[in-house]
């Protein structure tokens, strides 16, 4: 136990001589940074509506084709497990090597892997297995991109504007979200247009993406003074654990997360099956659905980014995960007859999700020293991948037993309990006014 303890006080100190630095050498004023900032968020802008459309498309594809949950489940699980295994390894090199080259790396191999789905589309040769690849890629290169750009934010960014730049990046997506579901149906509906044409569209946005990340300036964080090798590169990827776990406020963050994402993912794999299945309805509702989604996430960025959150932000991510759960209940329990409701329901997820979203990020941004971000956002992204894939396995296990209402109603009930704990946990609640590491104020 002594030894644990020097080690934890060893990594505690290493941590604050870094944010000493990290303080000296990026100051939180930042000059002109909405010119700088504007690029970056086209690039995010038009890779994610390229990136919707094509996954819009090929849900709908395996959809028809397949008609299976456990098809479904599984290519959602091969757009996962790259994430959970490699994600921590990502973030260590997020914070050691240039993130903006990261960013339009990961963009171009992704490109890369669109094309090469197109060539066999065209070729009548596709199969299953070959969509899986895709998403397995596209999931390790998220990885990379979304480590590396959510740890620039703070860099990029006042601290003062976080959440409401975060909000507002939220609206927008939801903008996107709005346009993408239709214009996937009205493009697969296209005679004119075959399935590779539609998805062809991913790798014209991420050319544009790629051009418009090269014209900002990314700051970087301190430059470590030990050279990378095997040794320094994994002690660096395991700092992030005993970081998150010391800090007893950011440990259960990271449970809450894991949590929400795991009763949320069967939705995210399940609804176009909901869709066909349960309401009985088309491809045309199917768009209505993620539209309206779309349109409350639009509204609710907006809101985030207006308003800010509660002055705690640890209750606007409750309060809006609360929310969250009861919406999705109702969405659960719509009648065929009256597909309507379901959209009321996922509306309100759709309001909701931005400003949960958006004050976690916030706090993990204000808080957490940038020279280790990468590996902390990494690690969560890992996380939350690991336990998503886990709800999809326990999917493909059920889905023979249950229905994929039943499945659904279930997980809107955990979400709506999750977030009453939240409520109901000391440290999680004093997370942004108290860093503890085993009973020791960890100052900032």
């Amino acid at each position: 136990m002594g030894l644990v303890h020097r080690d934890r006080r060893k990594f505690q100190y290493s941590v604050l001589e870094e944010k000493k630095t990290m303080d000296q050498s990026q100051p939180r004023e930042i000059k002109n940074w909405v010119i700088n900032f504007i690029p970056v968020w086209i690039a995010q802008l038009v890779s994610f509506l390229g990136s919707m459309l094509a996954q819009y498309a090929i849900i709908w594809w395996l959809t028809l084709d397949s008609g299976s949950a456990a098809v479904m489940a599984t290519s959602t699980l091969f757009g996962l497990l790259p994430g959970v295994l490699l994600g921590p390894l990502a973030g260590t090199l997020v914070d050691r090597f240039n993130r903006k080259w990261i960013m339009i790396l990961s963009d171009f191999v992704i490109a890369l892997m669109v094309v090469a789905l197109i060539v066999l589309f065209r070729l009548e040769r596709v199969e299953y297995w070959h969509i899986y690849i895709l998403m397995a890629v596209r999931s390790l290169g998220g990885a990379f991109h979304g480590s590396a750009m959510n740890a620039s934010i703070s860099l990029m960014v006042p601290e003062k504007h976080l959440t409401r730049v975060s909000g507002i990046n939220q609206s927008l997506m939801g903008v996107m979200g709005i346009l993408a579901p239709p214009a996937a149906a009205i493009l697969l509906a296209n005679p004119a247009l075959s399935f590779a044409g539609v998805i062809s569209i991913d790798v014209i946005t991420a050319a544009i993406a790629i051009f418009s990340i090269a014209l900002v300036i990314v700051p970087q964080p301190q430059a470590k003074v030990v050279q990378l090798s095997w040794r320094a590169f994994w002690s660096e990827t395991r700092e992030a654990f005993p970081y998150v776990w010391q800090w007893k406020g950011l440990r259960y963050l990271f449970i809450v997360l894991m949590g929400f994402s795991f009763f949320f993912m069967p939705l995210n794999a399940l609804e176009s099956l909901f869709v066909l299945e349960s309401l009985k309805q088309d491809m045309t509702v199917f768009s209505i659905l993620e539209t309206t989604f779309g349109v409350g996430f639009m509204l609710g960025g907006a809101l985030l980014g207006i308003w800010g959150g509660f002055k705690r932000k640890i209750f606007t991510i409750l309060a809006a995960m609360l929310g969250i759960g009861m919406s999705l209940l109702l969405h659960a329990c719509t009648p065929a007859e009256s597909w309507w409701i379901a959209g009321i329901g996922i509306g309100l997820c759709g309001l909701l999700f931005p400003v949960m979203n958006g004050p976690v990020y916030a706090i993990l941004q204000a808080n957490i020293e940038e020279g280790i971000q990468g590996r902390i956002f990494a690690l969560q992204g890992s996380l939350n991948s690991g336990v998503s894939a886990l709800a999809l396995l326990m999917v493909g296990l059920v889905s023979e037993f249950v229905s994929v209402r039943q499945i659904l109603v279930f997980t809107s009930l955990g979400i709506i309990l999750l977030a009453l704990w939240g409520f109901l946990t000391p440290s999680l609640l004093k997370i942004e006014s108290n860093r503890q590491v085993e009973g020791e104020d960890l100052p900032v």
